[in-house]
This record gives structure tokens, sequence and C-alpha cells, in this order.
């Protein structure tokens, strides 16, 4: 580029700079042209995902529970004949007690929760979601349900589209993609706070789902590969379209 004339080097910049405003313009032009008039698949897809209604989510990781050092009962770090010595002075009764080190007396601490507690709660909220559901004479889709009848019309490939945003959960650990430690109950330890590490799950206290391969969801179809939809051969009088997979019904796992 050094070497070319001046008078050329000057051309080649103005050229450069001629194309990059028109890519620009064309760009704008196009994202314009979108905001004005959006294609109707995206306006269906959008459309159908409103009328979704979501799962519920896994849950928090910690809660406030009672203690599991003094069971919430005393406050106390032991038995409460231990810790908790009446005596009178002057005619009143009185009380001395040692507050717990892991809540301070507060009978309730902040701790995570352990892999099979939040399954447990996890359940819990789903069984009163699908209860609900089902008592609205909604239509389940995925892991999530739908308004009867609102797919019906649906294209295949918009189809496909919106189940893919709600895969259907692994009915082996719900989502979580890993099962508690038999042994230990998903502690880690031999006990709450004390013992040695777990020589089952060497601590951690789950492991991975072999079913979901740790994912959570069902597998990809095989017959698919997860796309959801299949092409139709073209016959005499019918071109080549798309259909729904029927081995996963147009969800793409199963």
């Amino acid at each position: 580029m050094s070497r070319l004339p001046p008078v050329l080097r000057l051309f080649l910049c103005l050229l450069w700079c001629s194309l990059w405003n028109g890519a620009l313009f064309a760009q704008d032009a196009d994202d314009e042209a979108f905001e004005v008039a959006p294609d109707d698949s995206r306006q269906a897809l959008i459309e159908t995902l409103e009328r979704v209604i979501p799962p519920p989510s896994l849950g928090a990781k910690k809660a406030d529970l009672p203690c599991l050092k003094c069971e919430g009962r005393t406050g106390s770090g032991d038995t409460e004949l231990r810790y908790d010595l009446s005596f009178e002075v002057f005619g009143e009764k009185k009380s001395l007690k040692k507050p717990c080190p892991v809540c301070k007396g507060r009978k309730k601490a902040v701790r995570k929760l352990t892999l099979k507690e939040r399954v447990a709660r996890f359940q819990e909220k789903r069984r009163r979601y699908d209860k609900a559901q089902i008592l609205a004479h909604n239509a389940p889709f995925g892991s999530a349900y739908i308004a009867f009848g609102a797919f019906d019309d649906l294209d295949p490939q918009t189809f496909a589209q919106v189940a893919a945003f709600f895969p259907e959960m692994c009915a082996t650990c719900y989502g979580f993609a890993a099962v508690p430690c038999p042994a230990c109950d998903s502690w880690g330890t031999d006990h709450y706070f004390d013992g040695q590490p777990c020589k089952k799950c060497k601590g951690v206290g789950a492991f991975p789902c072999k079913r979901c391969n740790a994912t959570g969801v069902l597998k990809l179809c095989k017959t698919c590969k997860g796309v959801g939809v299949m092409k139709r051969k073209a016959k005499k009088n019918q071109p080549e379209t798309l259909e729904r997979c029927r081995s996963c019904k147009g969800f793409g796992r199963r």
C-alpha cells in the first residue's frame, strides 16, 4: 500500500469509505423494515410463548431453618438440663442459658440446603403446579403447560422452537443433573457438622445423573437429532415440506 502513488491511495480510501457507508445504510434499512413489518413466524413464536405457563424454578440453595445443633428447641448447645440452670434469687426465678454456637440462641440458622432437601421442596412445588394447571384445563407442553389447543395450528418449525424453551426434565434428577448420595443423604459427611467425609461420594454428597448425562433434561431425539422436525419427501402433486418428528412428537427430546 505504501508503494502506490498518492492519488491511487486516496482513490482506494474513498472507495472503501463509500462501500462501508453503503453497507451501514443497507443494514439500517433492513432493521427499519423488520421493525415495520416483522416476520410472521417470529410473531407467531412470540404470541405462543406469551400463552405458555412456565414451570416453577428449582428453588433457592439456602434457607432459614431450625438449627441442627440445638434442634431449634432451647437455643442452647446441648440438653436443656445441662445448659438451662434455674435458681431463685429473692423469690424470683431466673435462668442461665449457654447460647448455641451456631444459631446464637436464635433457634434458627441460615444454611445451605442439601440436594435431597432441594429435591423434596421442588417436588412439592411441582405437585402444586401440576394440580393447578390440570384444574385449569391446560395441556402439558414439555416441562410447562399451555392453553388447551393453542399449538394445534402451529407449523412444525414454530412448534419445535417453542418446545426448545421448555424441555422436559429428567424423571430421575428432576432437573438438578445430580442424584443424592444414599450413604450420607447428600450431607457429604457422616453427621451434620462432625465426622469424616463420606467414603462413597468423597464428601460431594451427590452423583451425576446417568439417565440424562448430568443435563437435567431428556436426551436428544436420535431420529431428528434434537431439531424436532423432519423433511417430508415431495410427491407428485405436493412439494417437499416439514413435519413434526414422529419419534419425539416435535419436542426434540425423548
